[in-house]
């Protein structure tokens, strides 16, 4: 990575990555518990370069892991979201209607990120815990948009703040607070190389990962069939190449060739059909799901990003902290320091709002009404109209 402190206010990001920033190392090929717990240990330390790119990767590899991270992630960018005045002056509204007018158009073009874009980059912080985009300034405090920096470009060997590791600082160098917005979670303390999901989800997919190569293994030995031929001494010494081939030819799955007198047999484990591999498989799959919907769900009738879909397979609680979490970072990282160049200290600044109240059970409210109406009592048909998402209007048959 390389860092320009002369870009600043010039509509361009200051961190610019190079082709030797590429991941060369695959951490997670070959993972055993040993590496594991090698790669946490360092990260402990503030090396959190390997878990970092282990929280990456595993997204590739692990399907259970990317469809849950997926459905988290996609609960609460599919939810409404809004930008508020900081209180009801004029001058507050001014703000928040300048600032939701720039963001609208920031990162369109100049190659940027957008703030929607942003806000993706921002869940991204689940799993190695945190997340650090650059905010591009122009001058007279415009924003032009974003540039997302990935987790192992930076390094906590000197505190609890990310430093940004560059080729002339390999130690690190420390990003001024009004070029980055930096969101982490906070599900261990303060240590922010502690509070990523990544650490039980590493463990579930490394032991997954490693049974599954058996259940393979297993498929493979006592799935497919096994080619036995048994011969007489004569054939077996003038033809066993000849016959060797042949039981190649049926396959890779294997095959033996003996004289009669010998006797092989295949021996396998006592009561093992191969449902051990499955119900472990199971295990951790169920495991994946708890530890990031914080519930098991089931995946087979997701239809993207909807209100009463992805939202209702995370827990309610989950979702709400997600977006309580995410309000925070960018209220105080960037919408206060927005306002106080653009409109001094004296206005209230704009603040990001995310609605994730759970959708209306719109079955119960039917039945509610019903109840209501049979009680004798009369719903406004405006109110329950806008509730239902539908128009209704008074039968001729009914009366007034």
């Amino acid at each position: 990575m390389l860092f320009f402190k002369k870009w600043f206010g010039a509509g361009r990001s200051g961190v610019v990555w190079e082709p030797s920033d590429r991941a060369v190392e695959d951490v997670s090929r070959g993972l055993t518990p040993e590496k594991v717990d090698a790669i946490m240990a360092a990260a402990n330390s503030g090396d959190t370069v390997r878990q970092c790119r282990l929280s990456s990767e595993i997204l590739e590899k692990n399907h259970d892991v990317m469809q849950a991270f997926s459905t988290r992630r996609n609960a609460v960018l599919g939810s409404p979201r809004s930008i508020v005045p900081g209180d009801g002056t004029p001058r507050a509204k001014q703000a928040a209607e300048m600032l939701a007018a720039q963001l609208a158009v920031a990162g369109v073009e100049n190659s940027l990120d957008s703030f929607d874009e942003l806000l993706d980059d921002l869940m991204g912080a689940l799993l190695p815990g945190f997340a650090i985009s650059e905010l591009v300034w122009r001058n007279g405090g415009e924003l032009a948009g974003f540039r997302h920096i990935p987790q192992h470009a930076f390094t906590f060997h000197d505190g609890l703040e990310p430093r940004l590791i560059t080729r002339e600082a390999p130690s690190g160098i420390a990003l001024p607070p009004e070029r980055i917005i930096y969101h982490r979670l906070r599900l261990h303390g303060s240590d922010p190389v502690r509070g990523g999901l990544i650490r039980p989800l590493a463990w579930l997919h490394c032991f997954g990962n490693l049974h599954f190569k058996d259940l393979l293994s297993f498929i493979e030995r006592y799935g497919m069939p096994f080619v036995f031929v048994k011969v007489d001494s004569g054939s077996f010494e003038r033809e066993r190449n000849t016959i060797k081939r042949l039981i190649r030819n049926f396959g890779s799955n294997g095959g033996g060739l003996f004289t009669r007198n010998v006797e092989a047999q295949l021996l396998q484990a006592s009561g093992n059909s191969g449902e051990v591999y499955f119900r472990l498989l199971e295990y951790c799959e169920a495991a994946i799901c708890k530890v990031l919907l914080g519930q098991t769900a089931s995946s087979g009738n997701s239809s993207g990003l909807s209100r009463g879909d992805a939202q209702s397979k995370v827990r309610q609680d989950i979702l709400e902290a997600d977006c309580r979490w995410i309000e925070h970072s960018v209220n105080t990282r960037i919408f206060q320091p927005w306002c106080r160049y653009n409109f001094g200290m004296e206005v209230a600044p704009p603040r990001l709002a995310i609605d994730c109240t759970p959708p209306e059970d719109k079955a119960a409210l039917a039945g509610m009404i019903q109840s209501l109406a049979a009680a004798g009592f009369e719903a406004d048909p405006g109110e329950i109209g806008e509730r239902l998402g539908i128009r209704l209007h008074r039968s001729a048959e009914s009366g007034n």
